[in-house]
């Protein structure tokens, strides 16, 4: 679905119960804890680009993403990319300085649940976001696209909720500083 022919970094994290087989040819890192959260600021500590989009196999970017991304580049902002019926950013992309400064993608405190809402109120917090004027499609059990299995039941779990609300709300309450 890309457009331009601008040099891509993909990094590809994957957790330690995971098949590197799966992955051949690709080059990957191993999950450096055990979330969702946890592999994602993985793969962010190892990039180099000037521009961080999250890739996850259940989002699909519509043709040419890359060429509007390029185009409405501001640095030090984040990408506003449409997609989740609510508006909750469900793709992380913007200027790496902007990951740099908050040495995170996700907050680390989370597993899974409420990271995109801590995501964008920080980013709408400090005024980060620009329009990418595109959205993606989010394959999803709980809007009927996608079956249930043991990595969405995961991120989706009880657990990860109530923890994540709690963060949440002490992160809102600390104007989301460390």
């Amino acid at each position: 679905n890309m457009a331009t022919a601008i040099d891509i970094e993909h990094i590809v994290c994957v957790d330690s119960d995971d098949s590197e087989a799966q992955y051949y040819p690709m080059d990957i890192i191993m999950n450096a804890g055990e979330t969702m959260v946890d592999a994602l600021n993985t793969a962010f500590a190892h990039s180099k680009g000037q521009i961080i989009v999250t890739l996850f196999d259940d989002i699909t970017f519509p043709a040419g993403w890359d060429a509007m991304l390029l185009e409405r580049y501001q640095e030090g902002k984040l990408y506003r990319i449409g997609g989740h019926p609510g508006g909750l950013q469900i793709v992380c992309a913007g200027c790496a300085s902007v990951f740099n400064e908050w040495q995170y993608v996700y907050y680390p405190g989370y597993i899974s649940m409420y990271a995109d809402n801590d995501y964008q109120d920080h980013g709408e917090y400090e005024n980060r976001f620009i329009d990418a004027d595109f959205a993606v499609e989010h394959s999803h059990p709980t809007s009927g696209t996608a079956e249930w299995d043991e990595t969405y039941r995961r991120q989706n779990s009880q657990k990860a909720y109530h923890l994540g609300a709690k963060v949440y709300k002490r992160r809102i309450a600390c104007s989301f500083a460390w």
